[in-house]
């Protein structure tokens, strides 16, 4: 986990100190994917304040809290995809409190449970996605 830690580090500091806001906030949460920071942390961390940071995301149509659930969709979909974790793992991994709480926010984001999710990419044809 340090070396993933480590190169995540090393990637945030190549990307662009200005303009290009998402990439870096989203590689600055794979570095703390169990423990998102909030807003004014990860303003701080960028050196800009939590208002510069709320003008460049709504710049795109964005919010904070919109960049902290895609991302963890997003990685919630990669786990669930890779089946190497347990949605108790998955569960932990992303900061959720109980794998409970992850189901629901899951249904909630996609209209699935976690279990549904993942009988779906296994049942799909190979090659391919759904018609």
């Amino acid at each position: 986990n340090r070396v993933v830690s480590h190169y995540c580090r090393d990637i945030l500091q190549q990307l662009p100190r200005a303009g290009i806001i998402e990439p870096r906030l989203r590689s600055l949460f794979l570095i703390n994917s169990s423990q998102l920071p909030d807003r004014h942390a990860v303003s701080k961390h960028l050196g800009i304040s939590s208002s510069t940071l709320n003008r460049r995301l709504k710049k795109n149509g964005r919010t904070y809290w919109q960049l902290k659930k895609d991302f963890r969709l997003d990685l919630a979909k990669q786990y669930l995809d890779s089946r190497h974790m347990t949605q108790k793992q998955i569960s932990h991994a992303l900061g959720f409190a109980s794998p409970s709480a992850f189901c629901r926010a899951f249904k909630d984001w996609t209209g699935q449970t976690p279990g549904e999710y993942r009988h779906g990419r296994t049942s799909r044809p190979a090659g391919g996605a759904a018609d």
